[in-house]
C-alpha cells in the first residue's frame, strides 16, 4: 500500500477524503497463507500464554536479539520484541511491541507478550469485535 497521513480534509465547500492505494503484491497469497498459519501455531502451540488474548485466535511471532556495541554485543540487555495479528480469520489489526533493554526479562515472550495482549485485547473491544470464542462474548471488558 502507498503510505499516506491524511485520511480526510474538510473545506467550508468540499470534503476530500484519500484511501489506501495498493502498489503491488510484496508476497504470493499462498505465502501469506503459509506465514499466517505459522504465526497462529507459535500462539496456539509455544511455550507461553502470555501475549495470548482470550476469546481470539491470532497469530505472532516473538523475538530476542543482542544491542550491537563498540564493535560486538551487550551482555548486559537484549531487544525483546514480539509482532502479531488479530484477528487470525479475519486480520484487523498488526500490533508490534519493542522493548529496548527490558528489566525483568530479556525474552520478547516474557516482556513483549502481555504489552502485545492487552493492546489487541483493546482494540478488540475498542473495534467492537465479537470474539472468536463464542464462550467469550460479553467477558472482554
Amino acid at each position: 500500500m502507498r503510505p499516506y497521513l491524511v485520511q480526510r480534509i474538510e473545506t467550508p465547500d468540499a470534503t476530500r477524503s484519500f484511501q489506501p492505494t495498493p502498489v503491488r503484491r510484496v508476497v504470493s497469497e499462498d505465502t501469506a497463507r503459509t506465514m499466517r498459519a505459522m504465526m497462529n501455531t507459535v500462539a496456539e502451540q509455544g511455550g507461553t500464554t502470555s501475549y495470548n488474548v482470550p476469546g481470539f485466535r491470532i497469530g505472532v511471532k516473538t523475538g530476542t536479539a543482542t544491542i550491537p556495541a563498540d564493535g560486538g554485543y551487550r551482555t548486559d540487555a537484549t531487544i525483546a520484541s514480539i509482532v502479531g495479528f488479530a484477528p487470525y480469520e479475519r486480520p484487523r489489526a498488526v500490533v508490534l511491541v519493542k522493548l529496548d533493554a527490558p528489566k525483568d526479562s530479556p525474552w520478547g515472550s516474557v516482556v513483549a507478550g502481555p504489552v502485545f495482549s492487552n493492546v489487541v485485547r483493546e482494540l478488540m473491544v475498542y473495534w467492537r469485535i465479537p470474539p472468536t470464542d463464542s464462550a467469550m462474548v460479553g467477558k472482554l471488558r
